[in-house]
């Protein structure tokens, strides 16, 4: 299936965030961070349903280099990613996104 994905408003100042924080502990992670962003993506847009379910729809998928989680939901042919949230981060943030 050819998926397509929506990003809630707040993902994107959740990437600029964690980019700006690892940009600033050294030079270029920031980068490593948003490219690893974009790959995990790429990866959840070709095989969804790969990633564990966290409730009755939510999926998630951990990066590989940083305590990041991305949170999204399948709904027919569109993936809505909901959050890039670090992992000491209360994850009751994220169901209010979904309202």
């Amino acid at each position: 299936m050819n998926y397509s994905l929506i990003y809630h408003d707040k993902v994107e100042t959740d990437i600029e965030d964690a980019y700006q924080w690892y940009e600033g502990k050294q030079e270029g992670l920031g980068d490593r961070f948003f490219t690893e962003i974009a790959v995990c993506c790429a990866r959840v847009k070709e095989h969804p349903e790969y990633y564990s379910k966290i409730g009755k729809s939510l999926r998630k998928v951990l990066l590989d280099h940083f305590p990041y989680i991305v949170t999204f939901e399948i709904i027919g042919s569109t993936i809505f990613v909901y959050a890039v949230f670090h992992t000491s981060r209360d994850p009751k943030e994220i169901s209010k996104r979904m309202k």
